[in-house]
Protein backbone atom coordinates (compact mmCIF):
# COMPACT_ATOMS: atom_id res chain seq x y z
CA UNK A 1 0.00 0.00 0.00
CA UNK A 2 2.89 2.64 0.50
CA UNK A 3 4.61 1.22 -2.49
CA UNK A 4 1.74 2.23 -4.42
CA UNK A 5 1.09 5.65 -2.78
CA UNK A 6 4.85 6.56 -3.64
CA UNK A 7 4.53 5.88 -7.18
CA UNK A 8 1.71 8.01 -7.13
CA UNK A 9 3.25 10.43 -5.36
CA UNK A 10 5.88 10.22 -7.67
CA UNK A 11 3.73 10.54 -10.41
CA UNK A 12 1.63 13.34 -9.26
CA UNK A 13 5.34 15.46 -8.54
CA UNK A 14 5.50 15.50 -12.32
CA UNK A 15 2.60 17.44 -12.38
CA UNK A 16 -0.57 16.88 -14.19
CA UNK A 17 -2.74 17.49 -17.07
CA UNK A 18 -6.56 18.18 -16.13
CA UNK A 19 -8.66 17.79 -19.88
CA UNK A 20 -12.33 18.81 -20.01
CA UNK A 21 -14.75 17.84 -22.88
CA UNK A 22 -18.03 19.53 -22.53
CA UNK A 23 -20.51 16.95 -23.95
CA UNK A 24 -21.79 17.81 -27.60
CA UNK A 25 -19.53 20.43 -28.13
CA UNK A 26 -16.77 18.64 -29.96
CA UNK A 27 -14.75 20.67 -28.10
CA UNK A 28 -11.61 20.10 -25.54
CA UNK A 29 -10.45 22.44 -22.61
CA UNK A 30 -6.95 21.52 -21.16
CA UNK A 31 -5.34 22.66 -18.56
CA UNK A 32 -1.98 21.77 -16.43
CA UNK A 33 -1.81 21.66 -12.19
CA UNK A 34 2.25 21.45 -11.01
CA UNK A 35 3.00 18.66 -8.80
CA UNK A 36 3.03 20.84 -5.64
CA UNK A 37 -0.49 21.50 -5.88
CA UNK A 38 -1.27 17.96 -7.07
CA UNK A 39 0.29 16.58 -3.99
CA UNK A 40 -1.48 19.46 -1.86
CA UNK A 41 -4.62 18.39 -3.04
CA UNK A 42 -4.12 14.27 -2.31
CA UNK A 43 -3.28 15.34 0.64
CA UNK A 44 -6.17 17.68 1.26
CA UNK A 45 -8.16 14.26 -0.50
CA UNK A 46 -7.03 12.03 2.47
CA UNK A 47 -7.39 13.92 5.40
CA UNK A 48 -10.84 14.89 4.20
CA UNK A 49 -11.90 10.99 4.17
CA UNK A 50 -10.18 10.55 7.33
CA UNK A 51 -11.78 12.86 8.47
CA UNK A 52 -14.95 11.82 7.54
CA UNK A 53 -14.05 8.20 8.34
CA UNK A 54 -13.51 9.28 12.03
CA UNK A 55 -16.51 11.82 12.42
CA UNK A 56 -18.67 8.58 11.41
CA UNK A 57 -17.17 6.57 13.99
CA UNK A 58 -17.51 9.40 16.72
CA UNK A 59 -21.14 9.27 15.84
CA UNK A 60 -22.07 5.64 15.68
CA UNK A 61 -20.51 5.71 19.15
CA UNK A 62 -22.24 8.60 20.37
CA UNK A 63 -25.28 7.22 19.47
CA UNK A 64 -24.48 3.73 20.98
CA UNK A 65 -23.60 5.61 24.26
CA UNK A 66 -26.88 7.53 24.20
CA UNK A 67 -28.96 4.14 23.83
CA UNK A 68 -27.30 2.77 26.69
CA UNK A 69 -27.28 5.85 28.96
CA UNK A 70 -31.01 5.95 28.09
CA UNK A 71 -31.83 2.01 28.79
CA UNK A 72 -29.51 2.83 32.31
CA UNK A 73 -32.21 5.58 32.89
CA UNK A 74 -34.50 3.14 32.73
CA UNK A 75 -33.00 0.90 34.68
CA UNK A 76 -32.69 3.29 37.27
CA UNK A 77 -35.94 4.69 37.17
CA UNK A 78 -37.44 0.87 37.68
CA UNK A 79 -34.67 0.59 40.71
CA UNK A 80 -36.29 3.30 42.34
CA UNK A 81 -39.97 1.96 41.97
CA UNK A 82 -38.72 -0.96 43.27
CA UNK A 83 -36.81 0.91 46.40
CA UNK A 84 -39.53 3.09 46.84
CA UNK A 85 -42.22 0.07 46.74
CA UNK A 86 -39.10 -1.99 49.16
CA UNK A 87 -39.42 1.11 51.85
CA UNK A 88 -43.09 0.86 51.89
CA UNK A 89 -43.16 -2.95 52.15
CA UNK A 90 -40.84 -2.23 55.07
CA UNK A 91 -43.42 0.21 56.73
CA UNK A 92 -45.80 -1.90 56.44
CA UNK A 93 -43.90 -5.01 58.15
CA UNK A 94 -42.92 -2.68 60.73
CA UNK A 95 -46.69 -0.95 61.46
CA UNK A 96 -47.87 -5.46 61.42
CA UNK A 97 -44.96 -6.19 63.80
CA UNK A 98 -46.33 -2.95 65.89
CA UNK A 99 -50.13 -4.69 65.77
CA UNK A 100 -48.94 -7.90 66.33
CA UNK A 101 -47.49 -6.92 69.31
CA UNK A 102 -50.65 -4.55 70.33
CA UNK A 103 -52.65 -7.98 69.66
CA UNK A 104 -50.54 -10.30 71.55
CA UNK A 105 -50.76 -7.59 74.59
CA UNK A 106 -54.13 -7.37 74.63
CA UNK A 107 -55.07 -10.81 73.43
CA UNK A 108 -52.93 -12.14 76.70
CA UNK A 109 -50.03 -13.95 74.06
CA UNK A 110 -46.79 -13.96 76.32
CA UNK A 111 -44.83 -11.16 74.83
CA UNK A 112 -40.92 -11.46 74.32
CA UNK A 113 -38.94 -11.04 77.90
CA UNK A 114 -36.12 -8.63 77.49
CA UNK A 115 -32.88 -10.47 77.95
CA UNK A 116 -30.98 -7.35 79.69
CA UNK A 117 -28.10 -8.32 77.91
CA UNK A 118 -27.17 -11.72 78.78
CA UNK A 119 -26.60 -14.16 76.38
CA UNK A 120 -30.16 -16.75 74.98
CA UNK A 121 -30.74 -18.64 73.09
CA UNK A 122 -32.26 -16.26 70.50
CA UNK A 123 -29.03 -14.42 70.45
CA UNK A 124 -26.19 -12.62 72.25
CA UNK A 125 -25.47 -8.94 73.66
CA UNK A 126 -27.55 -6.37 74.68
CA UNK A 127 -30.85 -5.85 73.15
CA UNK A 128 -31.65 -9.67 72.90
CA UNK A 129 -35.35 -10.83 73.11
CA UNK A 130 -35.48 -14.46 74.69
CA UNK A 131 -39.68 -16.11 74.34
CA UNK A 132 -40.43 -17.44 77.74
CA UNK A 133 -43.16 -20.21 77.32
CA UNK A 134 -46.01 -19.61 79.18
CA UNK A 135 -46.34 -22.65 81.66
CA UNK A 136 -50.07 -23.29 82.74
CA UNK A 137 -50.69 -22.33 86.04
CA UNK A 138 -50.72 -24.88 88.85
CA UNK A 139 -52.53 -23.42 91.22
CA UNK A 140 -55.03 -20.35 91.74
CA UNK A 141 -57.07 -18.18 94.02
CA UNK A 142 -59.84 -20.06 94.13
CA UNK A 143 -58.15 -23.63 94.56
CA UNK A 144 -55.45 -22.27 97.05
CA UNK A 145 -57.18 -20.31 99.37
CA UNK A 146 -58.11 -22.44 102.08
CA UNK A 147 -54.46 -23.96 102.10
CA UNK A 148 -53.59 -20.51 102.36
CA UNK A 149 -55.96 -19.88 105.20
CA UNK A 150 -53.37 -19.45 107.56
CA UNK A 151 -51.95 -15.81 106.07
CA UNK A 152 -53.79 -12.95 108.41
CA UNK A 153 -57.46 -11.94 107.70
CA UNK A 154 -55.96 -8.52 105.63
CA UNK A 155 -54.27 -10.71 103.27
CA UNK A 156 -57.54 -12.60 102.34
CA UNK A 157 -58.78 -8.71 101.81
CA UNK A 158 -56.83 -7.80 99.13
CA UNK A 159 -58.32 -6.57 96.16
CA UNK A 160 -57.28 -6.69 92.62
CA UNK A 161 -55.38 -3.51 91.44
CA UNK A 162 -56.91 -2.38 88.50
CA UNK A 163 -60.49 -3.24 86.00
CA UNK A 164 -59.33 -4.97 83.15
CA UNK A 165 -58.07 -8.66 82.18
CA UNK A 166 -55.07 -10.55 82.88
CA UNK A 167 -52.49 -11.29 79.65
CA UNK A 168 -49.89 -12.39 81.29
CA UNK A 169 -49.71 -14.53 84.31
CA UNK A 170 -46.87 -15.09 86.78
CA UNK A 171 -44.31 -17.08 85.44
CA UNK A 172 -41.65 -19.40 87.58
CA UNK A 173 -38.30 -19.30 86.22
CA UNK A 174 -34.83 -21.42 86.66
CA UNK A 175 -33.36 -21.42 90.37
CA UNK A 176 -36.29 -20.06 92.06
CA UNK A 177 -35.79 -16.55 90.08
CA UNK A 178 -39.16 -15.24 88.29
CA UNK A 179 -39.34 -14.87 84.92
CA UNK A 180 -42.27 -13.13 84.83
CA UNK A 181 -42.49 -12.37 88.69
CA UNK A 182 -46.42 -10.73 88.41
CA UNK A 183 -49.40 -10.03 86.30
CA UNK A 184 -50.29 -7.85 83.74
CA UNK A 185 -53.72 -6.78 84.07
CA UNK A 186 -54.52 -5.12 80.63
CA UNK A 187 -56.40 -1.83 81.13
CA UNK A 188 -57.00 1.58 78.82
CA UNK A 189 -54.39 4.60 79.52
CA UNK A 190 -55.76 6.42 82.78
CA UNK A 191 -57.76 3.92 84.56
CA UNK A 192 -57.38 3.79 88.00
CA UNK A 193 -54.74 1.78 89.59
CA UNK A 194 -55.82 0.79 93.36
CA UNK A 195 -54.19 -0.30 96.31
CA UNK A 196 -54.80 -3.91 96.84
CA UNK A 197 -54.09 -3.56 100.83
CA UNK A 198 -53.18 -0.68 102.97
CA UNK A 199 -49.81 0.39 103.85
CA UNK A 200 -47.29 3.14 103.50
CA UNK A 201 -45.37 3.75 100.16
CA UNK A 202 -41.72 3.15 100.32
CA UNK A 203 -41.26 4.11 96.48
CA UNK A 204 -43.42 6.44 94.07
CA UNK A 205 -41.11 7.32 91.17
CA UNK A 206 -39.35 6.06 88.17
CA UNK A 207 -37.60 2.49 87.09
CA UNK A 208 -36.04 1.90 83.74
CA UNK A 209 -37.85 -1.78 83.69
CA UNK A 210 -41.11 -0.94 85.27
CA UNK A 211 -41.19 2.80 84.69
CA UNK A 212 -43.51 5.09 87.04
CA UNK A 213 -43.68 2.75 89.84
CA UNK A 214 -45.56 2.45 93.36
CA UNK A 215 -44.28 -0.16 95.75
CA UNK A 216 -46.37 0.02 98.80
CA UNK A 217 -45.06 -2.21 102.55
CA UNK A 218 -47.96 -3.86 104.19
CA UNK A 219 -46.19 -5.54 106.68
CA UNK A 220 -42.62 -6.50 107.86
CA UNK A 221 -42.68 -9.18 104.72
CA UNK A 222 -45.49 -8.29 102.50
CA UNK A 223 -45.08 -5.69 99.71
CA UNK A 224 -46.66 -4.93 96.44
CA UNK A 225 -45.65 -2.91 93.19
CA UNK A 226 -47.43 -1.22 90.48
CA UNK A 227 -45.44 -0.73 87.41
CA UNK A 228 -45.98 0.58 84.13
CA UNK A 229 -48.21 3.42 85.26
CA UNK A 230 -48.80 7.10 83.15
CA UNK A 231 -49.06 9.08 86.38
CA UNK A 232 -48.68 8.34 90.37
CA UNK A 233 -50.45 10.04 92.37
CA UNK A 234 -48.99 9.08 96.10
CA UNK A 235 -45.76 10.47 97.47
CA UNK A 236 -43.10 8.10 99.12
CA UNK A 237 -44.07 7.56 102.70
CA UNK A 238 -47.92 8.52 102.22
CA UNK A 239 -50.04 5.71 104.24
CA UNK A 240 -52.47 4.57 101.85
CA UNK A 241 -55.83 2.02 102.36
CA UNK A 242 -57.32 -0.30 100.45
CA UNK A 243 -58.67 0.57 97.24
CA UNK A 244 -57.24 3.84 97.24
CA UNK A 245 -56.33 5.11 93.99
CA UNK A 246 -52.84 5.55 93.76
CA UNK A 247 -51.76 5.42 90.24
CA UNK A 248 -52.98 5.54 86.67
CA UNK A 249 -52.60 3.34 83.77
CA UNK A 250 -50.20 3.44 81.48
CA UNK A 251 -47.46 2.31 79.02
CA UNK A 252 -44.17 3.69 80.56
CA UNK A 253 -40.90 1.55 81.48
CA UNK A 254 -40.38 -1.46 79.39
CA UNK A 255 -43.61 -2.18 78.11
CA UNK A 256 -45.69 -2.62 74.07
CA UNK A 257 -48.75 -1.63 75.40
CA UNK A 258 -51.27 0.05 78.64
CA UNK A 259 -51.56 -2.42 81.17
CA UNK A 260 -50.63 -2.47 84.80
CA UNK A 261 -47.40 -4.67 86.17
CA UNK A 262 -48.83 -6.23 89.73
CA UNK A 263 -46.16 -7.83 92.18
CA UNK A 264 -46.52 -9.75 94.77
CA UNK A 265 -43.58 -9.99 97.48
CA UNK A 266 -42.90 -11.78 100.49
CA UNK A 267 -39.72 -11.14 102.27
CA UNK A 268 -38.24 -9.93 98.69
CA UNK A 269 -39.16 -13.02 96.64
CA UNK A 270 -41.68 -13.12 93.98
CA UNK A 271 -45.07 -14.56 94.44
CA UNK A 272 -47.87 -15.47 92.55
CA UNK A 273 -50.75 -12.91 93.03
CA UNK A 274 -53.17 -15.24 92.92
CA UNK A 275 -52.68 -16.83 96.39
CA UNK A 276 -53.98 -13.51 97.57
CA UNK A 277 -56.23 -12.25 94.82
CA UNK A 278 -59.26 -13.50 93.48
CA UNK A 279 -57.64 -12.13 89.74
CA UNK A 280 -60.81 -14.66 88.01
CA UNK A 281 -62.86 -12.57 89.29
CA UNK A 282 -63.37 -8.92 89.75
CA UNK A 283 -62.88 -7.82 93.48
CA UNK A 284 -61.39 -3.93 92.53
CA UNK A 285 -63.54 -1.40 93.94
CA UNK A 286 -64.45 -0.35 90.53
CA UNK A 287 -63.86 2.89 88.70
Amino acid sequence: MLSKLRIVVSELSRGVSVIVAPRGTGTTVSFSIPGRVAIALLAVLVLLVAALAFTGYVYIRLTAMTVEIGRLQRENATLRSQTDKIEEIRTQLAEIESMRRKIEAWAGVPAPEWAGGEETEAGDGEGAYVYVPMWPRRYSYDIMKNVYGFRSESLAEMVVPASGWVSRWFIEGADGESAHPGVDIVAATGTPVRCALSGEVTLAGWDDIYGKVVRVQHNDSMTTVYGHNDEVLVEKGDRVETGEVIARVGNTGRSTAPHLHFEVLKNGIAEDPELYVNLGHNRSLGN
